[in-house]
């Protein structure tokens, strides 16, 4: 009954339409229609569909099918409403780790809350954002998205919004469905099935299972295989004639670059000098490097990809038993595993071949002699680059700017596996609707070496035995390294959650719109989070006695951590319809956060501090009213104010301090030579460095300690239907956050601009790869900033029957008019509206969707149009508008065999040029987050059903 409800007045199409409330009490009205009283996300009352008043989207499986995606990942930053989310292209070297999000009116993950069925998921890794990977999106009856705060309702993590993944259930129906994807250039193509069949009816037998199983692939686009990602070196003109260049390479060449320090006081060198020693000797750098000045770079954006191979499997069983015709229970069992595999440039590390005892002493550190210094340079300086003026014996320290190309790509399995399992009982008791449940998630995360990193230990042998000479071997000679190539395990995070709640809602008293219904509800949440690196990825850091070993390409430094938490929630909802035409609703929540326990803690200087309790314990109250005012069935207005809040996530606190790799800009030394914290830096420097960073969580107990983040937000909507074929909604949101939390405390060129102020941040550290001296800036979250957003989402539905069928025309769309936030150190308001911003992320003013359909005579054809709008690049230019064009028939042979056809861009648009160089993955010419590479392609479905 509750399914055949919603697709009753379901609006025909359109993706993330919503269908007018006035419409569902015309529904209400027909006296031969009976309707369900069913859960609404963003409410704890069951009540019927039609009256809710939150601004809720709808996306139905019906929908789902028509937009050609494959993953729940695709669907959901498909909408418009989405913005700030993590894309997959940022897992080729830009942070991603295989892990997509949602994120709701550009806010960012940390603020939208992901639900399967109404229950929380256990987070990808350490972190608090559900990978929506992992979600069997075959599985998928429909999806509901709150675009508006609920904290009061489901806690932290709500103050954008919700997303709710709503599985099939109570259904004997049964599919099988099969999918080729196919690009017409180069790469791209997949492939999909799923089968799903239930078994039992409810009412007839009182129970019922629902069981999914589906399977699917994705193969890669290389950066060199599309003409606009093949090279870090670009040109472009715009439509003014004005022209743009950028050179993205790096000084991490083959063979490679030289860096020596000098001085007469070898212990107190002043001078440096940078070059490629193979160009020096032989005149010419060899391919595939290129020549720039005294050095030979490399061109790394060509080495990358574009999309990452990947798969994904997963099964889905949902029971329902009925106990009686009060109580039954259900049980939801899901398991996942995705696997992203980007590759990205062979590694690149700067190595120290020399240090000189008596500056090594002066630095604590110790001295370094290798063949490639001692049998190669120092013969050369005296020979053949006599002419540099640098004597040997006054050099204090030799580094190499290598690119292990022989090494090949560096390519990473980042491997998500999700166990959810929720139980529970649904009921009626002395006229209580009810609900208990318990959920049991467990979310694993591998990072597993798959070649291309070069074991540290393992390749400084080669270099210390002279079987490799990183100076003079050029690409195509280095087979030595083969035996120093890992494939391993180099990381392992696990998340479990426990919740237990029990939530009911019951009728008061009469009001002249009806009887008023209360809900009350409590809830307890255990987190636990883990971080077992391995003993690579913990390398020669403070701490770990015996580990001498590091990865070349990778990180370094990692520490391990197990930490739990305790929250509980109480929270209350009351809905009084005062009138027929006016409804309003309020909630209240309270929530309790124990401090952090962390029984592997690390004190300040890297060492193991034993078991301790960690940051602060909170406690906060949130509430929410919303009405909903119908003066006539045409009309509807409806609007919320709420409050919300964003927990410290276990891993702000308890992340222990770990090396974590360099600067993302460059920088002079901010301090004199006479400052010890000087012998960091590279002497005489002026065109700057990358220095080291050191980041963790705050685990700070005092004034420091990390706070929930505070919001206040409100909407103001309206819903029109003039005609029974035309229906025109807008809802207008705003939301503005206190205290926010800034994952990496003070910016980096904060800091360096004023390293008086931040003198604490800074220490000097023997780099873990290089063993040499390094200065490193300390990165850990604390509570900056405030941030605004604000905007419009509204859609526009058409109906109609003609000749040549039936026709819908669908628009959905977002206007943003503030996404807005502020940064330490820069003054004002800060924007990344219609611009690259300062959080190195650009905010679309307007995001839509137009779909058209004509249905007849057993076929369906659907045109989509999906649009964004230009903005300033990086680069210092405009980027145009964007926008791709989708085709889809469905041809329904027989009453059981539907065969599906379309095309994917079909005009073959490419991704506007873009100079973006940080923000997003690896790749250079394109930005990855909001465009498509894949250009034209096509696919085909058939789906048999049973």
């Amino acid at each position: 009954m509750k399914n055949s409800v919603r697709l009753s007045v379901a609006l025909a199409f359109g993706l993330g339409a919503t269908l007018p409330p006035f419409a569902f009490a015309q529904q209400a009205a027909a006296p031969e229609q009976v309707l369900e009283k069913v859960e609404i996300t963003g409410s704890i009352i069951k009540r019927i569909e039609a009256e809710g008043a939150l601004p809720v989207q709808v996306i139905t499986r019906a929908q789902i099918d028509k937009l050609g995606v494959t993953s729940a990942n695709e669907l959901i930053q498909q909408l418009p409403a989405m913005q700030g989310f993590t894309a997959e292209s940022t897992s080729v070297n830009g942070g991603g780790g295989g892990v997509t999000t949602a994120s709701i009116h550009d806010l960012g993950a940390a603020y939208t809350l992901v639900l399967l069925n109404g229950q929380r998921v256990a987070a990808a890794g350490t972190g608090t954002s559900v990978n929506l990977e992992t979600l069997p999106l075959s599985a998928i009856e429909r999806v509901e998205v709150l675009t508006d705060g609920a904290s009061a309702v489901y806690g932290s993590d709500a103050i954008a919004g919700v997303v709710n993944f709503i599985t099939k259930k109570n259904t004997t129906d049964g599919s099988f469905n099969v999918e080729y994807d196919r690009p017409i250039h180069k790469g791209g193509s997949g492939g999909t099935f799923s089968l799903s069949k239930g078994f039992g009816d409810l009412e007839r037998d009182g129970w019922n299972i629902v069981a999914t199983i589906a399977h699917d692939e994705q193969t890669e686009i290389n950066a060199l295989d599309r003409s606009f990602s093949r090279t870090g070196r670009i040109k472009y003109t715009d439509t003014n004639g004005q022209v743009y260049s950028l050179s993205q390479s790096s000084i991490n060449s083959v063979p490679a670059n030289l860096s020596l320090i000098y001085g007469t006081d070898p212990a107190n060198p002043t001078s440096s000098k940078t070059f490629s020693f193979y160009k020096a000797v032989n005149g010419s750098c060899p391919a595939p490097a290129f020549s720039s000045g005294s050095q030979c770079r490399f061109d790394y954006p060509a080495y990358v990809e574009d999309v990452s191979p990947s798969r994904r499997s997963s099964a889905y069983v949902d029971g329902h038993f009925k106990i009686n015709d009060k109580l039954s229970a259900f049980a939801d069992l899901v398991f996942s595993q995705y696997d992203m595999i980007p590759r990205y440039a062979p590694p690149a590390q700067p190595l120290t071949i020399y240090l000189n005892p008596a500056y090594a002493t002066a630095i604590g550190a110790n001295p370094i002699s290798t063949p490639a210094y001692t049998g190669t340079v120092v013969p050369a300086l005296t020979t053949t680059l006599a002419s540099l003026g640098i004597n040997p014996a006054q050099v204090s320290e030799a580094d190499i700017y290598l690119r292990v190309f022989d090494a090949g790509g560096r390519t990473d399995d980042y491997r998500t596996t999700t166990e959810h399992m929720a139980f529970g009982l649904d009921g009626n008791a002395g006229g209580f609707d009810y609900k208990a449940t318990w959920v049991h998630s467990y979310t694993s995360y591998e990072d597993i070496l798959r070649g291309g990193y070069v074991d540290n230990n393992k390749f400084n042998d080669l270099i210390a035995t002279g079987a490799f000479n990183p100076l003079t071997s050029a690409a195509g000679s280095g087979s030595a390294l083969a035996s120093a190539i890992l494939y391993n395990r180099f990381d392992w995070q696990r998340t479990f959650l426990d919740t237990l709640s029990l939530q009911g809602s019951h009728d008061l008293f009469s009001l002249p719109g009806g009887a008023s219904v209360v809900g009350v509800g409590a809830e307890y949440d255990h987190v636990r989070q883990t971080d077992d690196p391995s003993q690579l990825a913990q390398g020669a850091w403070a701490g770990n006695p015996g580990y001498t070993d590091s990865v070349i390409g990778g990180g370094s430094g990692y520490r391990p951590y197990v930490a739990t938490r305790n929250n509980y929630g109480v929270f209350a909802e009351l809905e009084l319809p005062i009138v027929k035409m006016l409804d309003v609703t309020a909630s209240l929540r309270y929530d309790g956060y124990d401090k952090v326990k962390n029984s592997y803690s690390i004190d300040s200087n890297g060492n193991p501090a034993g078991a301790a309790e960690q940051g602060i314990s909170s406690n906060k109250a949130t509430g929410k009213v919303s009405f909903r005012l119908q003066p006539v069935k045409e009309v509807l207005v409806r609007g919320s104010y709420g409050t919300g809040f964003r927990a410290p996530r276990v891993f702000d606190v308890a992340n222990p301090l770990s090396f974590a790799g360099n600067t993302a800009g460059t920088y002079v030394c901010p301090f004199p030579t006479t400052d010890p914290l000087s012998r960091g830096c590279t002497p005489n420097n002026p065109a700057g460095q990358q220095f080291d960073v050191v980041a963790g969580g705050n685990a700070s107990s005092g004034s420091q300690a990390l706070k929930p983040e505070t919001s206040k937000q409100y909407t103001a909507g309206v819903r029109i239907e003039p005609i029974s074929s035309l229906s025109v909604g807008a809802d207008f949101w705003d939301v503005k956050i206190k205290n926010k939390i800034e994952a990496g405390g003070i910016p980096e060129a904060t800091a360096f601009a004023n390293p008086n102020t931040y003198r604490s941040l800074f220490n000097v550290i023997i780099d873990p790869i290089s063993g040499g001296p390094v200065l490193a800036l300390t990165e850990s979250p604390l509570n900056l900033t405030e941030a605004q957003y604000q905007g419009v989402d509204y859609d526009i539905n058409f109906k109609m029957q003609t000749g040549m069928g039936r026709i819908t025309a669908d628009f959905t769309a977002t206007h943003l008019m503030k996404s807005q936030y502020q940064i330490p150190g820069l003054s004002g308001w800060q924007t990344s509206m219609s611009q690259y911003g300062p959080d190195q992320n650009v905010a679309f003013r307007n995001v839509g969707r137009l779909a058209v359909s004509i249905d007849r005579e057993g076929w369906k054809h659907t045109v989509v149009a999906n649009y964004k709008t230009g903005y300033l690049d990086q680069g210092g230019f405009e980027v145009p508008s964007y926008t791709l064009w989708d085709w889809q028939s469905v041809y329904h042979a027989t009453k059981s065999l539907d065969v599906t056809a379309g095309i994917k861009n079909v005009f073959d648009t490419r991704p506007p040029v873009s100079f973006v160089i940080a923000g997003g993955g690896n790749q250079v010419g394109y930005d990855g987050r909001y465009t498509d590479p894949t250009l034209r392609s096509w696919y085909v479905r058939i789906r048999y059903s049973f």
